[in-house]
């Protein structure tokens, strides 16, 4: 890849992706003549949350929690490397430079450990459209990785919207 064009760092997750998500990062990739990492986040705390709360209210004993922590991890990373070929597939249709990535770990230190293995320049990530007061009770990681982000951050919607950039602005 070229280390003077711009590199944006395209982030999937098994519930952070769209066809409408994909195509819109890549094209506005493609549009600033951006170079492209696709990165494909497996995030172990989703599956321990989800396990967590059956286990809290005593619908899973600690065996059957266990196997299903793992088959819900290697779930996503199926589905997440499936999203990822189409999307390596889509970027090289457009012309783009693409590099893929696949990581195991917390998203928010997942991605920021990407971005800067990378050296990417910008981040797209999805969100999906929970309700406004959904994120203030409950936090929202793409939100706190959009604050805490030292590059710009595109945050699209599951359609393909953008619904905000920010970032970029930390030292």
């Amino acid at each position: 890849m070229d280390t003077q064009r711009g590199r944006t760092l395209i982030v999937l997750t098994a519930l952070r992706f769209s066809e409408e998500y994909g195509a819109a990062a890549l094209r506005a990739a493609a549009k600033r003549s951006e170079d492209v990492v696709l990165g494909l986040v497996v995030d172990r705390d989703l599956s321990e949350a989800v396990a967590g709360q059956l286990a809290d209210v005593g619908f899973l004993g600690e065996r059957l929690m266990q196997e299903f922590r793992e088959t819900m991890l290697q779930e996503y990373r199926t589905r997440g490397l499936a999203h990822l070929k189409e999307l390596e597939q889509e970027a090289r249709r457009l012309g783009l430079q693409v590099e893929t990535r696949v990581v195991d770990g917390a998203f928010r230190a997942s991605v920021f450990a990407l971005a800067q293995q990378t050296g990417a320049t910008r981040i797209s990530v999805a969100r999906m459209n929970s309700a406004h007061v959904s994120r203030l009770f409950f936090g929202s990681e793409i939100e706190h990785l959009a604050k805490e982000a030292r590059i710009p951050v595109d945050v699209y919607l599951l359609t393909g919207e953008v619904a905000a950039t920010a970032g970029g602005s930390r030292v």
